[in-house]
């Protein structure tokens, strides 16, 4: 961690020395400097034993215990210099830096605070609780600490690059942006203040902005792997996936241990509907961390769309072994579940994904779409306005109410789901393609040609009729055999 390298260069020796006479100590910080750990540590507890316990000398060996990661040492070590000295604000600042390493954030903010009220004008102390605010996700809290420790130092780029990513964490964008620009205005060269900026960027779909800050951070350190993998991430937004490949792969290259740029290219495949390959990099990812649930959802997702699905089911369950709370992944099994008509599994894993996230749109079309298939249509109306209810404004939602109410053979119902799709999303290909179901069964010709004219301007395939239709269900649009025994009659009659 840079701040952490950065405060013990600084500090390390900056008040800590016990006396001249003390031969043990003395030695023991020379060891230290010269990175022979065991003999420092050795030197330490010597001079522990013949001179008497001082604050000075445990936190110093307390310092070598934390860079050779032996965190309970240190602790240990910090604890007995706070009981030496329970006025010395650098003892709880270094085990609060130790609690923060832990992910302990609660231990390691109340260590800053302790020397934040010994030292109210202690700089790094005011940073690292932003940094344990900052992962506890309390970003105002957090803002506030970097705020303070940029008022005592006006140039503190640490501390202007994390309270951008507080703001960002917070979508306020511009002044997220306004401290990465700050950051490099101070230190033309600071690599993670770009990468940050760009991801800012991205966020905003400012994506030619975000691919300059990528590659000015390439052209700075060219084996800075966040920012090949992050250019990546922009040119698969763009479905520039060549590029994306490109850059993700020399990710790889730099560091081949790290499962994002893995996950990435995997992501990538994905799409490209390279399934083999996109299998083989969410494995990678998974070999690297076995913990990472994302990496087994979405192999998953791509087992599933070569029809292994016991090995997606294997996979969304591991991802939950792993993380009980894990929504996505009950999505995963319910899909996978309706794929094999295991409707009762389905619906019991859709359930699940709305009582764990009440927002998630994509429980309610699943178990909309898994009562439709058992032609249970009014369970399925039910279930989506109880999604709309929590997502008033997704499309998507009205939509497919829109079709399960042709299935039911309310038009009236049906004509004015698709409107509010449109409304919300004028670009809604299968609501166009609704509302010309519905007024080529009312009878309304001119109506049902205009809008099956719209949805072929929109859609160049559907020009080929049913084979349209046929390629627009590969990529996963669904189509009851009601509609397009319609659809056909259409294609056929409004020429």
């Amino acid at each position: 961690m840079k701040f952490l390298l950065l405060l013990l260069i600084i500090i390390c020796n900056s008040f800590l020395l016990v006396g001249q006479n003390d031969y043990w100590f003395n030695k023991g910080l020379k060891a230290k400097d010269k990175k022979d750990f065991e003999l420092a540590i050795d030197c330490f507890t010597k001079s522990i034993e013949r001179m008497g316990v001082y604050a000075a000398t445990y936190n110093n060996r307390g310092n070598v215990y934390f860079e050779l990661r032996q965190y309970d040492k240190a602790i240990a070590d910090y604890t007995s210099a706070i009981k030496l000295d329970p006025k010395d604000d650098y003892s709880f600042y270094m085990r609060g830096i130790v609690f923060n390493d832990l992910k302990q954030y609660d231990k390691a903010v109340a260590d800053f605070s302790k020397a934040i009220d010994i030292y109210p004008k202690y700089t790094y102390a005011y940073y690292s609780r932003g940094t344990s605010y900052l992962a506890l996700q309390h970003y105002d809290k957090a803002i506030a600490d970097f705020t303070s420790a940029i008022r005592i130092d006006t140039g503190f780029t640490l501390a202007y690059n994390d309270r951008g990513l507080a703001y960002k964490n917070l979508q306020q964008y511009d002044n997220a942006i306004a401290d990465f620009t700050r950051v490099i205005a101070i230190d033309p060269k600071d690599t993670d203040a770009y990468n940050n900026r760009g991801i800012t960027y991205r966020n905003l779909k400012q994506y030619d902005k975000a691919i300059a800050d990528y590659s000015q951070a390439i052209e700075i350190d060219s084996n800075y792997a966040r920012a090949y993998n992050n250019r990546g991430v922009v040119y698969k937004d763009l479905q520039q996936y060549d590029k994306a490949i490109d850059d993700y792969s020399h990710a790889i290259e730099i560091d081949p241990k790290n499962p994002t740029a893995w996950y990435s290219r995997g992501n990538a495949y994905n799409d490209l509907q390279q399934y083999d390959n996109a299998i083989a990099d969410y494995s990678r990812a998974i070999e690297i961390d076995p913990e990472d649930t994302d990496a087994y959802y979405s192999r998953g997702i791509a087992n599933r769309n070569i029809q292994q699905y016991d090995r997606a089911i294997s996979d969304f369950s591991k991802a939950l072994e792993i993380d009980p709370k894990y929504a996505y992944a009950y999505n995963g099994l319910g899909s996978t579940f309706s794929d094999l008509l295991q409707y009762n599994k389905a619906i019991a894993s859709y359930t699940r994904l709305i009582e764990l996230d009440t927002g998630n749109i994509d429980g309610y079309l699943g178990l909309s779409l898994v009562y439709s298939k058992k032609n249970v249509y009014d369970s399925a109306i039910d279930i989506l306005k109880k999604g709309m209810l929590q997502n008033p404004r997704e499309a998507i939602l009205y939509d497919d109410i829109g079709n399960i109410y042709i299935e039911k053979n309310d038009n009236e119902n049906a004509l004015s789901s698709f409107k509010k799709c449109l409304e919300l999303d004028d670009k809604n290909l299968d609501a166009t393609i609704g509302l010309a179901i519905v007024f080529y069964g009312n009878g309304d010709m001119i109506n049902a040609k205009h809008y099956l004219d719209e949805a072929k301007e929109s859609e160049s395939r559907l020009q080929k009729g049913m084979d349209g239709i046929a390629e627009l269900e590969k990529e996963g649009f669904i189509y009851s055999e009601k509609r397009k025994a319609i659809l056909k009659k259409m294609f056929n009659e409004l020429k």
